[in-house]
C-alpha cells in the first residue's frame, strides 16, 4: 500500500480511461453495473452486501478486469501506474479521501517502481 493516502480522484482518473469504456451509465458489453460517480464505487455488489470496490479490488488483483477479448472494444492490461493507484486506493477501503469531486482533473496516478 502507498505511504500516503490515496485520493479519490487519482482513483477517478483509471474509472474515467479505462473502468468506464464499459462500467458507464448504463453499463455497456455486459458490465454488471456502473462505475460511473464515487456512490457506484460505494454501492452492494451482491445479496451479501459487500460493497462493490470489494469486489473490484477482487477482480484488479486477479487480473480478471479490464476484460479483455470483448469484440470491438480496445482494452489493454492496466499500466503499472493505473494498477497501484487503484488498488491502493482499494486497500484503503475506497474511501472519499479528498473528496469526490474531481472536475479539476489536477491529479496524478500514483508512480510505479520496478520491483
Amino acid at each position: 500500500m502507498p505511504a500516503l493516502p490515496v485520493r479519490f480522484c487519482q482513483a477517478e482518473i483509471v474509472l474515467r480511461t479505462v473502468c468506464q469504456r464499459c462500467h458507464q451509465d448504463p453499463p455497456l458489453h455486459g458490465a454488471p453495473f456502473a462505475l460511473v460517480t464515487y456512490e457506484d464505487t460505494q454501492e452492494p455488489f451482491d445479496v451479501a452486501g459487500k460493497p462493490r470496490w470489494q469486489r473490484m479490488r477482487e477482480v484488479v488483483e486477479q487480473g480478471i478486469m479490464p476484460a479483455r477479448g470483448i469484440v470491438g472494444v480496445p482494452v489493454e492490461p492496466l499500466t503499472c501506474e493505473e494498477r497501484s493507484t487503484l488498488l491502493g486506493w482499494l486497500g484503503q477501503c475506497a474511501p472519499p479521501e479528498g473528496g469526490t469531486d474531481c472536475e479539476d482533473r489536477s491529479e496524478t496516478l500514483l508512480s510505479c517502481d520496478p520491483m
